[in-house]
């Protein structure tokens, strides 16, 4: 089948935001003898740069231009078998530019809406937490987004609930990792690790700045009175907010983007996501279980996840700073423990995030029954022959 693709921009792993989890769902679709056409409809990239990340295989049209992804649609939507769009905004641009009674519509035989993730939930919590954010759309607009599609994909079943309601088919399609746990044992490990990109601004800051700021300002003062010259924090990502700075000092250390964090998953003891507001599910807490990583986690980011506290990860109150400090301390310096996470997260990454698993979920939404082509023709004669 011909596949058109629409998200944002072309897949860099680095950028974090679910984009990683876009690379391997290409390659699956290639693995099936499927043919697959990649539109960038916000971010303005290249051929080269598709291909780089997605393959030699995958065409790349760029849609960024304002407009240009419904008109592109609109011209050559008719030429696919399916057409797979990711994130709510992209969604919302089509159904805007195109609308719901268009043919089009039912011309594509298979239209996939790949939400990921409920994003008004996310911005409920952020907005405890900041006021003056940009507000979003509300979850009944979020779901209402469904309407043009035939078949639903979310990253976790905690917020597919959300779209099974619409009474449309939805999958659970997460990512894939394969288990590659570092060698260093517990007593060559030091310091903490935090890994994603810091971006936003003060009234309407990423969950990756706000969750480093938080822990920066309320929870490294504790660590430092109790831990001393053990606390050490690297934190790997691109940092996009120059305000940032501040935070590169009693022990924590901005790396900016480091293309190759192997070497940081051996080296460091825990990794931390003290995440006060998220969605979908946190690809770098899966990424560090791959790598054998133990996680000290916001009590959100482990539900969002549904792994168990003190057996697949250690969860903290995501607004107690001293719980946290705790969760930190006790994974920091209880082998035991570390062994216990380390091997109970392994388990579940090699359970639920395998390749073979994606790929079977892939072939369930591609399987889904076709929309009749004649369908919404027949419909409007029908109407114009007072019939109905």
């Amino acid at each position: 089948m011909k596949v058109l693709m629409l998200d944002d921009r072309v897949p860099f792993t680095h950028l974090g935001a679910g984009f990683p989890r876009v690379i391997p769902l290409v390659e699956i679709l290639f693995e099936l003898g499927h043919q697959v056409t990649f539109g960038s409809c916000v971010v303005t990239n290249t051929p080269q740069e598709a291909q780089q990340v997605l393959g030699q295989r995958c065409h790349f049209v760029d849609l960024s231009q304002p407009g240009s992804a419904a008109e592109f649609v609109n011209q050559h939507g008719h030429e696919f078998d399916v057409l797979w769009v990711s994130r709510p905004p992209n969604m919302r641009r089509l159904q805007t530019q195109i609308p719901q009674e268009a043919l089009l519509w039912k011309q594509i035989p298979l239209v996939v809406y790949d939400a990921e993730a409920i994003f008004a939930l996310r911005n409920q919590l952020q907005n405890t937490y900041y006021p003056n954010a940009q507000p979003g759309l509300s979850l009944e607009e979020e779901l209402a987004l469904t309407n043009a599609a035939n078949v639903i994909t979310s990253v976790s079943k905690a917020e597919a609930v959300h779209f099974e309601k619409t009474g449309k088919p939805t999958h659970v399609l997460s990512t894939t990792c394969a288990a590659s746990p570092t060698e260093k044992a517990f007593d060559q490990r030091k310091g903490l690790l935090f890994v994603g990109p810091l971006r936003g601004d003060k009234d309407n800051p990423h969950p990756n700045s706000d969750a480093l700021i938080w822990f920066c300002e309320q929870v490294a003062p504790i660590l430092r009175g109790q831990m001393g010259n053990d606390f050490q924090l690297k934190v790997a990502g691109l940092v996009e907010r120059a305000d940032l700075d501040r935070l590169s000092q009693g022990g924590v250390e901005l790396l900016g983007m480091v293309p190759d964090l192997q070497e940081l998953y051996n080296t460091s003891r825990i990794f931390i996501a003290p995440h006060r507001f998220a969605a979908g599910i946190p690809l770098k807490v899966i990424e560090s279980a791959t790598f054998g990583l133990p996680v000290v986690s916001s009590d959100l980011l482990a539900k969002q996840l549904g792994w168990r506290h003190q057996e697949e990860i250690v969860g903290a109150d995501h607004d107690d700073a001293k719980a946290f400090a705790e969760a930190c301390m006790t994974l920091y310096y209880d082998q035991q423990a570390w062994m216990t996470i380390r091997h109970g997260a392994l388990q579940r990454v090699r359970e639920e995030y395998s390749r073979a698993r994606l790929k079977s979920v892939v072939e369930q939404v591609l399987a889904k029954p076709r929309r009749n082509p004649f369908y919404l023709p027949f419909q409007l004669l029908l109407k114009k022959l007072g019939i109905r």
